[in-house]
This record gives C-alpha cells, sequence and structure tokens, in this order.
C-alpha cells in the first residue's frame, strides 16, 4: 500500500527526518509549485481559513530551492487535482 504524508518541508532537516526515517522504502517528495498569480487567485478562493500572508513567504522560501534534487517539482498551475494525481502515479510508476 501508498502512504501519503502532507507536509511542508521548509527545512532541509525536514526532508533528511523522513529519508532517515523511511531508509529502505520507495520514498517520493514532491513539492506541489504554482504560479505565484495562481497561488494568489487559489487562496483567496479558500477565504479566511487559507494561510494568508504565508502563503507567499512559503512560495519565496520554494522558490529559492527549486534546483535542488531531494524532491520531484511538479508546477501544477494549469492542472486540477486529478491531473496532478495523474503525474504523480506517473513518477511513481517510473521508479517502481
Amino acid at each position: 500500500f501508498n502512504v501519503f504524508i502532507d507536509d511542508v518541508l521548509e527545512r532541509k532537516g525536514q526532508i533528511k527526518y523522513y529519508k532517515n526515517h523511511f531508509k529502505g522504502m520507495n520514498l517520493y517528495i514532491f513539492l506541489l509549485f504554482s504560479k505565484k498569480e495562481i497561488l494568489k487567485k487559489r487562496e483567496k478562493l479558500r477565504g479566511k481559513s487559507a494561510m494568508g500572508k504565508r502563503t507567499i513567504e512559503l512560495y519565496k522560501k520554494f522558490e529559492r530551492n527549486l534546483d535542488d534534487k531531494s524532491w520531484h517539482i511538479i508546477d501544477n498551475s494549469s492542472e486540477n487535482l486529478e491531473q496532478t494525481v495523474q503525474r504523480i502515479k506517473k513518477i511513481i510508476g517510473k521508479h517502481e
């Protein structure tokens, strides 16, 4: 079976933690990274319970690490949920 952990990995130490904890298992780390304009639009649609300014703070952090090979980066700016899921399945399927 597959397990998905929804987390925000802001620090390299967090990635190392997962890699050490799941050593010997197939581990895939994904960064869903949309264009800034799309993030702002999605954030606005979410309403008051949304992350607010934190969304752009995280965007800036992740933008600085786009060349990091620790994760699979998926630009889902123009995708719906199902399309993004299919891309993830395709990446996982390539490695199994």
